[in-house]
């Protein structure tokens, strides 16, 4: 009788042991919250260029999308503007950026195969002398947002071998305040077929003497040319060893990234371009993006925008 009230007893232990660590995990792990979300439909809409300076202009994006429920800009990081910086390096005012730079909401088929609204972006030609002309999808938060997780839907124009002309081309890129930045990009470097290359370096315009930290290239997931893709990207920041930078295509992880990704003056994220076209190549360049999401942790695997990669 005492041998069965302890097997009793113990079995009551291991019980309860099981079922405070799940408790455990469920208060370890919760639930990410879906922080906006947009496929550029109801009355999403682009403001004409504006709020121009010498070598550029800034171009908003109004409206609510009636499909998610959600209004533009998104509040991101106490609060935040998201809208296009089209950079061309050469004088250009309201009425002749888009001599250089233009964005255009367009229907399109879109990645399931049905007709759509997306954005469209060009870059027309270069500013004369100048290396930089770029248009970059600029989300900026106030303050630093935290874990993030960005996803959205891109696709590249068909003849994008000829276009890269043996260079690069921006796919994501955030900046700190001045000393930290993740760049993911497309390289066809000395006539190599394209591939992914994901990048941590110290060029965040902040005067610092140049410095990569580190460098992970991938090969073995080819560049989707001509059609849509799914490029997914999540970050923690962290001074240590258990910050992370990952980043998938297609539901495959291409880059997964542990350890320190914070500068050397500890400085926030004030610049998340979601994508930046930008390219060492020749113009014109172009592309086509659609359904951005942003969460505050990895997205729950059974979601209405799949794939989505392991983790």
């Amino acid at each position: 009788m005492q041998d069965a009230y302890r097997l009793s007893a113990r079995l009551f232990g291991l019980f309860a042991v099981t079922v405070l660590s799940a408790l455990n995990d469920v208060i370890a792990a919760p639930e990410s919250r879906l922080l906006f979300s947009s496929g550029f439909e109801g009355s999403t809409a682009l403001e004409p260029p504006g709020q121009c300076w010498k070598t550029g202009c800034w171009q908003n994006v109004v409206g609510t999308d009636t499909t998610t429920g959600f209004s533009w800009p998104p509040v991101i990081g106490g609060a935040s503007t998201l809208r296009f910086q089209m950079l061309v390096g050469a004088p250009v005012t309201a009425s002749t950026v888009e001599d250089y730079i233009s964005n255009e909401i367009q229907t399109v088929i879109g990645p399931r195969g049905r007709p759509t609204r997306a954005m469209y972006s060009v870059l027309k030609k270069r500013g004369e002398g100048y290396c930089c002309t770029q248009n970059t999808f600029n989300l900026q938060p106030v303050t630093d947002p935290g874990d993030l997780y960005i996803s959205y839907w891109l696709k590249y124009q068909p003849d994008l071998i000829a276009s890269m002309n043996n260079q690069w081309r921006m796919v994501f890129e955030w900046k700190t305040a001045g000393d930290y930045r993740i760049t993911v990009r497309v390289a066809t470097y000395r006539g190599a077929a394209p591939y992914w290359i994901v990048i941590g370096d110290n060029e965040a315009n902040g005067g610092l003497p140049y410095e990569r930290y580190w460098e992970i290239p991938n090969k073995s997931l080819p560049v989707p040319i001509g059609k849509w893709f799914k490029v997914e990207v999540f970050w923690h920041r962290s001074a240590d060893n258990d910050g992370r930078i990952w980043v998938a295509v297609d539901g495959r992880v291409i880059a997964d990234r542990r350890g320190p990704n914070v500068g050397i003056h500890n400085k926030p994220i004030n610049r998340i371009m979601m994508p930046n076209l930008y390219t060492g190549g020749v113009y014109p360049a172009y592309h086509w993006i659609d359904d951005i999401e942003i969460w505050d942790g990895f997205p729950p695997p059974n979601g209405n925008n799949p794939p989505y990669a392991p983790h």
